[in-house]
């Protein structure tokens, strides 16, 4: 290939992503804009006055010590991997990853970061990649098991169609995971996929690191007794709000149906960031629990703007001498050494 043509087939790859990029804009501005056409206005402003300053900041202090709980497990795993890499640090970069999370058309966006701050201070670069990869897969898992767990007890009192889905849905998951699983296992494919000298050397060293999970057995179930911890926790602010600041009968089990159906739907690429669609699919599930519109969207809009200033955190600790940064195609650090713990 010439280099006119590299340079034309690199403009259409470009240009293919910035019209990707803008179709999922459009979708997340129609949907939300049709959330927002659907709503009684007064009776989302009442809901918002009714909840108050005083429930607000403790919602806003629950979703801050769930980012303190990402980022201690985030550090469990580093230390699984080898990286003896301090709290305070790992503290720091999370936070300035929910900001790219945030304010980046793309939720990948953070998790790059994350994985570009400790490229250099982990025990190997596939560590780095595989310890923020363990982090999401971990917290995915929990909140489906919790999700599952869930339906099967609201189910079993209302028989509504959403809770019988999941059921259904993760019933057959576990029939047919678990024991493809056992089987791959027992039969050593995983150590046949390893000795494969055709496998990506990529793909390969991080293949090799799952190891580092079955040689620290102790330490990876601390890893996913954590993510169940998070998962619970994380869903506090939620509940505090529809339910001490609008009165909202909802049971929790009830609210882990509503918020896994919501993260599952969030999968979907047809958004940025999932703005519209998570919004949607809530309200769209939380009805069948007699949750109102407009308290659903009260909640929602509280929870987006906590996160805004949850985000302004981590612009703040980005913008702080001394945080990693990335700057073009180029990534330096304004310090020289290894930032420590305070």
């Amino acid at each position: 290939m010439n280099t006119e043509s590299a340079t034309g087939q690199a403009s259409r790859t470009g240009m293919k992503r910035r019209l990707v990029l803008l179709s999922k804009a459009l979708v997340a501005v129609l949907l939300v804009a049709y959330l927002l056409w659907q709503a009684d206005w007064t009776a989302v402003w009442q809901a918002m006055v009714d909840t108050g300053p005083f429930l607000l900041l403790a919602a806003l202090a629950l979703m801050l010590l769930s980012v303190s709980i990402s980022a201690w497990k985030w550090q469990m795993i580093l230390r699984l991997h080898g990286a003896g890499i301090p709290f305070g640090f790992l503290h720091r970069v999370y936070f300035i990853a929910v900001f790219f999370n945030n304010f980046l058309p793309t939720s990948i966006g953070g998790d790059g970061y994350r994985i570009f701050a400790t490229w250099d201070k982990a025990h190997s670069r596939s560590g780095a990649v595989i310890a923020v990869v363990t982090e999401r897969l971990t917290g995915i898992l929990a909140l489906l098991a919790i999700g599952y767990v869930s339906a099967i007890s609201v189910h079993s009192r209302s028989h509504d169609p959403i809770s019988g889905l999941l059921v259904k849905a993760g019933t057959a998951g576990l029939v047919v995971a678990v024991p493809l699983l056992g089987i791959a296992w027992r039969l050593g494919w995983f150590r046949r996929l390893l000795a494969r000298k055709s496998l990506p050397g990529k793909l390969g060293m991080v293949l090799a690191h799952l190891d580092d999970y079955r040689e620290h057995a102790g330490e990876t179930v601390k890893i996913l007794l954590i993510s169940f911890f998070f998962q619970i926790h994380n869903s506090l602010a939620i509940f505090l709000l529809l339910r001490a600041g609008m009165g909202v009968p909802i049971a929790l089990d009830e609210l882990f149906v509503i918020l896994t159906v919501m993260n599952l739907a969030a999968i979907l690429p047809i958004s940025i960031n999932g703005i519209g669609v998570m919004e949607g699919s809530f309200i769209y599930v939380a009805k069948f629990y007699e949750v109102p519109y407009d308290a659903a969207l009260a909640t929602l809009l509280m929870v987006r703007a906590l996160l805004v200033v949850i985000s302004l955190v981590g612009a703040w600790f980005y913008l702080r001498p001394g945080t990693v940064r990335l700057q073009g195609s180029h990534a330096e650090s304004t310090s020289k050494t290894r930032p420590e713990a305070p």
